[in-house]
C-alpha cells in the first residue's frame, strides 16, 4: 500500500517553496509515541508523562520527505512558528491519531 503524501507551500528565505510531507508508517508512529511518552515510579507511585512538544517534533522530522532547508531538530526550531505550523497541519491530516 502507498503511503499518502501532501505538499505545503511555505516561505522559506523570501520566496515560496516547497514541503512534502508524508504519511507515517504504524511502526514509525507508535515510535514517536514511544519517544514522547515516559513511566516513573516515584516512592511506589507510577506516574506517565507525555511530552507532547517531543511529540509534535518528531513526527514533523519524521514526516518530512523534501524540503529547502537541512531537516534536524535545530532548524526545525528555528524556523518561524507560523511555517512550522503550517507544516504541522499537514503532517497531522495525514497521520489522524496525532
Amino acid at each position: 500500500m502507498q503511503l499518502k503524501r501532501k505538499k505545503v507551500t511555505i516561505n522559506y528565505g523570501g520566496k515560496k517553496a516547497v514541503v512534502v510531507v508524508r504519511e507515517l508508517t504504524w511502526g514509525e508512529f507508535n515510535d514517536v509515541i514511544s519517544r514522547a511518552s515516559k513511566i516513573e515510579n516515584i516512592g511506589g507511585v507510577t506516574r506517565s508523562t507525555f511530552d507532547f512538544v517531543a511529540f509534535r517534533e518528531e513526527m514533523i522530522l519524521r514526516s518530512i520527505e523534501e524540503a529547502p532547508f537541512k531537516v534536524d531538530r535545530e532548524t526545525i526550531r528555528g524556523l518561524p512558528a507560523h511555517v512550522v505550523e503550517k507544516i504541522w497541519q499537514a503532517v497531522s491530516e495525514l497521520n489522524p491519531l496525532a
